[in-house]
């Protein structure tokens, strides 16, 4: 039987209803896999890297200890912490530039400076005096290649486990898509500064290269939230603001306190957000950036995050200038 011209215009609308959900859910899709499959590479890396180290450094190190003298083995132990540090959010340009001017103080003094620049800034030795006094020393070649050991390992284990808590995040980020209302049961005090820098780090180095990050946020601004939801939050509008300047321009943070609320701004001189985005932009499925590169979901799961804490979420934007406006309770409610 035919059908009237309402019910056809009833079942066009449910088909254009349809198609855009199975579109919404192709985007986050490949969305989810883009985004797992960079921990997932890092985790692989990381282990073959272990697999290949890990035999050398073990056999070698005690033999090599017991040759040591006093004064070396006190400097050994004055730099392992230098070493236990994680350097990969330096740039690919900055890390160049520094091999160059590790490479020019070792001109001359060593067999092979390229190898000895390497291993010194895998060791992350790059103080000039440092070197100095290091290579005074009569097993300094030794001492620099388990030096340079100790930083490959340790950068490995890092990198396992921000990629385990990448994953983690993530797949707490689609439950949250997903739930009606987060839950703030697990909320505790969380130092907000802290939970920046370790949000900025996070971050490709390529994606920061080129951008003047201004972090104006005091060291005891205190938020009362569960770690996973302050760092999504904090992650999607710090990652949003990083695509759209695209390796040029300024991205500024900041945090204000009162008596009743956080007000946490993240602003950046890019291009805005297109008006006819902007009265949607923290609806499900509309993303400001390019085809194929967000989800979606992140102004919309941001959102739900502030409001299920209490709080407010806002935004302003033009040619230039874009920024977004947290406030955060002091108290939960």
């Amino acid at each position: 039987m035919p059908l009237s011209i309402s019910e056809a215009e009833i079942t066009i609308e449910a088909l254009t209803r349809e198609v855009e959900r199975l579109k919404g859910l192709d985007i986050v899709v490949s969305n989810t896999a883009h985004r797992l499959n960079t921990p997932l590479g890092a985790i692989v890396a990381s282990l073959s890297i272990l697999e290949k180290h890990m035999p050398e450094y073990s056999s070698r190190f005690i033999p090599l200890w017991q040759l040591l003298s006093s004064e070396e083995q006190a400097l050994y132990l004055d730099l392992t912490p230098k070493v236990l540090q994680n350097t990969n959010n330096i740039t690919t340009r900055a890390e160049r530039h520094e091999r160059a001017r590790l490479e020019a103080h070792l001109q001359g003094r060593v067999p092979d400076t390229e190898v000895v620049a390497r291993q010194l800034q895998e060791s992350k030795l790059t103080d000039l005096t440092t070197i100095d006094k290091l290579l005074g020393l009569p097993h300094s070649t030794e001492m620099l290649e388990m030096l340079a050991y100790r930083g490959i390992i340790y950068n490995s284990f890092h990198t396992l486990q921000t990629s385990a808590e990448l994953i983690k995040d993530y797949v707490a980020f689609l439950n949250m898509g997903r739930d009606e209302k987060i839950s703030t049961a697990t909320a505790k005090p969380l130092q907000l500064k802290k939970k920046l820098d370790a949000v900025l780090a996070s971050f490709p180095p390529e994606l920061i290269e080129g951008v003047d990050v201004q972090l104006n946020v005091n060291p005891q601004v205190i938020v009362h939230a569960d770690a996973v939801h302050l760092r999504q939050l904090l992650r999607q509008l710090v990652g949003n603001a990083l695509h759209a300047l695209n390796k040029a321009g300024t991205l500024n943070i900041a945090a204000t306190a009162d008596p009743s609320h956080i007000t946490i701004t993240v602003t950046d001189d890019g291009p805005g957000i297109a008006a006819e985005l902007q009265p949607r932009i923290f609806s499900l499925l509309v993303t400001a950036r390019n085809q194929g590169e967000g989800s979606g979901l992140g102004l919309y799961i941001a959102k739900k995050i502030v409001e299920s804490y209490g709080g407010e979420i806002s935004y302003t934007s033009g040619p230039r200038h874009t920024a977004f406006m947290v406030r955060w309770p002091v108290t939960l409610r």
